[in-house]
């Protein structure tokens, strides 16, 4: 820049705290966070129409222009995808945060995860918040365990559906596991058909010639069963029940 004839050099602009907008120094975060202003050596926000453009204000919701950085509002972020997510639906110092019980409570990270509960700007899962979320009705993880769910425990594995459907239902070695006849006797496989008994897996030869899992062990199988008191098929007969 040329004052009277003479140069001044950027250094020199930048000590006198004059503003260069869009300012090739400020590109990365221009785009990023809508800083494009370069001002006293620091990248900051004078306008507002950079913020909207940056990728901040798309993401995060920061799309507020406020004593020289983009910040987000209340509105910018209950319109993100991250409140229906994460539930970070409120502002606080400028960023989208998960501040209200509602936050989490409306959350997705809540019905799925159990994440219910607001600490420190996120949603973690307290208290009962694993019991009532589908990870715990469908894959066991029904224990607060750090700020997550987890399984730790043969009662969680018995209150999800992999052990009415698949037998899944003693704790064994950090999973739900199928180990014996008490799993099977809980299964849908057991009221419904008579498969009450465990099988282990048999090998002759180089074949397995029977699977693990749950099978029709006995008459007294099949006469527990909704196939022996609806339509009559009481007798075991190989592996299934049947009439006799």
């Amino acid at each position: 820049m040329r004052n009277g004839g003479f140069v001044i050099p950027m250094v020199l602009l930048a000590a006198l705290g004059c503003e260069q907008r869009h300012a090739a120094e400020c590109r990365k975060e221009c785009d990023a966070a809508g800083k494009c202003t370069l001002k006293g050596g620091q990248c900051i926000a004078t306008d507002e129409s950079d913020c909207e453009r940056a990728e901040d204000c798309s993401t995060d919701g920061q799309c507020t222009l406020r004593d020289g950085r983009c910040v987000a509002t209340d509105e910018s972020c209950a319109a993100l995808q991250n409140c229906n997510l994460r539930g970070l639906c409120t502002a606080k110092n400028g960023v989208c945060s998960a501040v209200k019980p509602s936050d989490c409570k409306k959350s997705r990270g809540c019905a799925q995860d159990g994440l219910c509960t607001a600490v420190d700007g996120q949603c973690v899962a307290r208290g009962e918040d694993c019991k009532q979320s589908d990870g715990c009705t469908q894959f066991a993880r029904c224990t607060v365990k750090g700020n997550g769910c987890a399984i730790a425990s043969t009662s969680d594995c018995q209150h999800a559906r992999t052990c009415a459907k698949q037998g899944y239902c003693t704790y064994a070695n950090g999973g739900c596991k199928l180990v014996g006849d008490d799993d099977c006797k809980l299964t849908d496989w057991c009221k419904e058909l008579g498969r009450c008994t465990y099988n282990k897996e048999k090998k002759v030869g180089d074949e397995y010639i029977l699977k693990t899992g749950c099978v029709v062990g006995s008459d007294d199988d099949c006469k527990r069963s909704d196939a022996c008191k609806d339509k009559g098929l009481c007798i075991k007969v190989k592996d299934v029940c049947t009439k006799r």
